[in-house]
């Protein structure tokens, strides 16, 4: 699946169906292969608080 990250995107958390949680830097997205749920992207704010720019559908697998 082609992921298309918002302009400005820092972060991703992944929320998956059985509600468990994980949050990576964008560079790293390669960390949540193999585990489907939806994707929301995040820019990083000041005082280590985040706002959330949007969500995707994401199936487990991404294209290189």
């Amino acid at each position: 699946m082609k992921l298309e990250k918002p302009k400005g995107a820092t972060h991703a958390r992944l929320v998956t169906p059985e509600k468990k949680k994980a949050v990576a830097p964008v560079k790293d997205l390669d960390v949540f292969i193999g585990t489907a749920g939806v994707i929301t992207w995040l820019k990083e704010m000041r005082g280590n608080s985040y706002k959330e720019l949007g969500t995707t559908p994401f199936d487990g697998e991404l294209e290189t």
